[in-house]
């Protein structure tokens, strides 16, 4: 499989902007949906991450009458970080914001390679051969002796 395309048959950018449409609900799809693709699957997870907590607060201070005005500048937050997220993403880039991020990130690490935590890389076993490696950073395969990811050239 190209290391561009998805298990879904699309392109990686795209897979990952689709994610960010719909907010938390297209993040659960593709998350739930892309298993192979770690740029996808960070997506998808930031976008849960960041757009499920940022809907509970909203609907929460929408029935409080003293901070509605409150869930206006949440909205309005949201909006500004949904444009940038797809943005960033459609156009392939890794953008991983401050906090949440990071949260997304470290979920992805735990569930992907829970015996290998604190690695830069996760062996995982694939057709025939299983010391295949992936780029931490992006997800595509590298060879045994790769000192950088030849994808987005983090040291390995």
């Amino acid at each position: 499989m190209d290391s561009n395309k998805t298990s879904m048959g699309l392109e990686q950018n795209i897979a990952a902007g689709l994610s960010y449409v719909l907010g938390f609900i297209t993040g659960i799809v593709f998350f739930a949906v892309e298993k192979e693709n770690k740029f996808v699957r960070f997506h998808a997870m930031q976008s849960i991450v960041t757009f499920l907590p940022l809907f509970v607060i909203s609907l929460f201070i929408g029935f409080i009458p003293i901070v509605r005005m409150f869930g206006i500048l949440i909205m309005l937050l949201g909006l500004v970080l949904w444009i940038i997220l797809m943005i960033k993403a459609f156009q392939g880039e890794m953008f991983k914001l401050p906090v949440v991020g990071d949260i997304a990130e470290n979920f992805l690490n735990k569930s992907a390679c829970p015996s290998q935590q604190g690695q830069d890389t996760c062996a995982r076993p694939s057709s025939g051969n299983s010391s295949s490696k992936f780029c931490r950073n992006c997800g595509n395969p590298y060879k045994s002796g790769d000192r950088f990811c030849e994808k987005c050239g983090k040291q390995l």
